[in-house]
């Protein structure tokens, strides 16, 4: 018997983590006990130096994401991204908070009114739990939602992602929380680091009609450089940041392939979900172009933003695609990009 694994992420907060997983596994095992049912929170996270990797690991092996959207908090709105561009199944849950910003409440409804385990005619996917429902194993609309996934009618609905281009599966709106998610975590540290002299390349793939571990085989073949540290910045664990220093001088460049974005890449759920008739790979190139350069561009208004704290001169920054750096890489030159990303006026 297969096993169905369902990931449950959040804002850190214990004893909800707690409760939704008690949850669910009682109701699986009331209503379900021929299913192998696997419920993981990132409270069984064994090993904390690896946090993100893992969680990333558990959402790209999951078969259903339940979210906690209370608060819009960017991260878990950065998981659920990576979650749709994988095609995975998501239920959308809220906890009531006496400090509930309105516009926060709208921004839910807003981006998340539908959901890829939505059926016509069902309204708002998003809806309001308590701990109290969930101890009592009294929540009909999570209820509702395991028992359609678990019957097997778990068929891919509209999401933000689908509302965008159809019946395509890939949003504009979801590279804005993979750019905020990769711009906090990463990039703005780098950029407000002590170090002013230093010049950092972003390199983004030209195509993503390949893996991630393909072009990170081209990285490493074609970057000369040792992963080091960049001085002064870390995460928001404290951990340092790690880029590929290459040249020793005081000007070195520090290269960075974004992995947030290699979420559209050809994974086996991605191919699963994407791959038609209809849609060549000329198309999906196409279409996933339009998407890097979204992120960029959301990259850039977010660097707007925060210049006054930014101390890293921003001439010193470059964005380029793979190509640029190391010539045509991909087998199909013809999904090499020839017009360079674009960087706004006044950087």
């Amino acid at each position: 018997m297969n096993t169905v694994k369902i990931f449950i992420v959040g804002p850190h907060i214990k004893d909800r983590y707690v409760a939704m997983k008690n949850f669910v596994e009682k109701h699986c095992a009331a209503k379900w006990p021929d299913v192998d049912v696997e419920v993981v929170a990132p409270t069984d996270n064994p090993k904390t130096d690896s946090f993100n990797d893992w969680i990333f690991g558990q959402i790209d092996t999951c078969d259903l994401l339940i979210a906690d959207l209370s608060g819009f908090n960017p991260n878990v709105v950065y998981e659920v991204a990576f979650a749709h561009t994988l095609g995975t199944p998501c239920v959308y849950v809220q906890f009531p908070d006496d400090n509930q910003d309105e516009q926060i409440s709208e921004k839910i409804k807003h981006y998340f009114k539908l959901s890829l385990m939505a059926e016509a005619g069902e309204g708002p996917s998003v809806t309001e739990v308590t701990k109290a429902e969930l101890n009592q194993g009294a929540q009909d609309y999570l209820s509702a939602h395991l028992d359609r996934f678990l019957s097997g009618r778990n068929v891919l609905g509209q999401s933000i992602l689908s509302d965008y281009y159809g019946a395509f599966p890939a949003d504009a709106e979801f590279m804005r929380g993979l750019a905020e998610g990769y711009y906090r975590n990463l990039l703005k540290p780098v950029l407000e680091a002590d170090r002013t002299n230093a010049k950092l390349k972003l390199i983004i793939p030209d195509t993503f009609e390949t893996t991630d571990a393909e072009i990170d085989y081209i990285k490493n073949q074609h970057i000369p450089g040792e992963y080091t540290p960049f001085p002064g910045a870390v995460n928001s664990l404290g951990r340092p940041l790690f880029f590929k220093l290459h040249g020793e001088d005081s000007n070195a460049f520090f290269y960075d392939i974004p992995t947030t974005i290699l979420t559209i890449t050809k994974s086996s759920k991605y191919v699963k979900i994407s791959e038609t008739d209809y849609f060549s790979a000329a198309v999906r190139d196409a279409l996933t172009d339009k998407l890097a350069r979204k992120f960029v561009a959301h990259i850039w208004a977010l660097i707007k933003k925060d210049r006054s704290t930014i101390k890293m001169p921003l001439e010193n920054l470059e964005v380029l695609w793979l190509s640029q750096v190391v010539e045509n890489w991909h087998r199909d030159e013809s999904l090499m990009n020839s017009e360079p990303l674009v960087r706004p006026q006044g950087f």
